[in-house]
């Protein structure tokens, strides 16, 4: 079995992160768009931060797992701050 650092494991996971943010961006305004696409990089298309609800979603949840680790249930998520603060919106 492969054994990598915490180190090295929180910095793959922090580049998966901010490629998803950033293709997150680069894309939202093609998205449902069914055919290739060529696209020339652009540094204003990473200077923004659109709304992107894939990302807002496994934000959430890391929020949900840092308030209350794997052992949540859905009453928390119906009850508690989640749910009042998604009301908000």
């Amino acid at each position: 079995m492969r054994t990598i650092s915490y180190k090295t494991y929180l910095d793959k996971i922090y580049g998966c992160f901010i490629g998803k943010a950033v293709s997150g961006n680069i894309g939202a305004p093609y998205e449902g768009i069914k055919m290739p696409l060529e696209l020339t990089f652009k540094q204003e298309m990473i200077d923004c931060t659109l709304p992107n609800d894939d990302l807002d979603l496994q934000v959430l949840w890391l929020d949900v797992l840092e308030q209350k680790g794997e052992h949540f249930t859905v009453l928390y998520l119906f009850s508690g701050r989640i749910c009042r603060d998604a009301q908000k919106l």
